[in-house]
């Protein structure tokens, strides 16, 4: 007997977009209402708005993240079996891009790099608000680049090109309106609509980003690895 999991890629984006556009819109709203009636921090009306808020942790965007990244480590893993299967090269990448994933849902749900960023401040390192991701981001971008470009360049010429876009995306969120919102954040306080509107955008990034790298690795087992009489299967 032949056992399919049937996934459909492009289902699988617009209900991730759909979500992600929810998502987007309830923590504008529950923004605005914050900032409009100036609720005191401890209220539970701004409790209300924290579960929905993007800027904020331990809420439903939170997870959804968390989930987002989680899939990706699972898929990534499955890509890097068929993979191995098939004979092909470039199994330690996808093994290495599965290990990534994971600590990035592990660091969204425990908050790891809140918390460095606040001992680095504690311990007057830095002002991690302001250079954390210059210390650590950047570097980290340029290293994972010199890494994966090669690799990138070996896979179909679709699934390179969208990893990419994937990848710029998240990196424009993560690091570049990361130093932005929080350079905004020291000058004027995160007690306005314009740092709300700055950390949303680099959550919505963030998410997109993950979105299509979800779809991307769907399309890829698609359209290039060879299914399993038992195992996984898109359409």
């Amino acid at each position: 007997m032949q056992l399919k999991i049937v996934v459909s890629p492009i289902r699988v984006f617009r209900l991730l977009c759909i979500a992600i556009a929810l998502l987007a819109t309830a923590s504008t709203v529950a923004a605005a209402a914050f900032y409009y009636f100036r609720w005191p921090i401890n209220s539970p009306q701004v409790m209300v708005v924290r579960l929905f808020w993007l800027d904020t942790e331990a809420n439903l965007p939170t997870l959804f993240q968390s989930l987002m990244f989680l899939a990706s480590s699972c898929l990534s893993i499955i890509v890097a079996s068929f993979t191995r299967l098939a004979g092909k090269r470039d199994v330690t990448h996808w093994k290495f891009m599965s290990f990534i994933f994971l600590y990035l849902a592990i660091d969204e749900s425990a908050r790891i790099h809140e918390t460095i960023s606040e001992l680095m401040t504690l311990m007057h390192i830095t002002s991690f608000d302001a250079l954390g991701w210059l210390i650590f981001g950047i570097p980290g971008v340029l290293i994972f680049a010199i890494v994966y470009i090669p690799f990138l360049m070996h896979l179909p010429p679709r699934t390179g090109r969208q990893i990419l876009l994937s990848g710029a995306i998240f990196i424009a969120g993560s690091v570049g309106l990361e130093l932005i919102g929080q350079h905004y954040a020291i000058t004027h306080g995160k007690e306005n609509a314009i740092y709300g509107c700055l950390a949303s955008a680099e959550e919505c990034l963030e998410m997109i980003a993950i979105a299509i790298f979800i779809y991307t690795l769907l399309d890829y087992l698609n359209n290039h690895m060879t299914k399993p009489r038992v195992g996984f299967e898109t359409i």
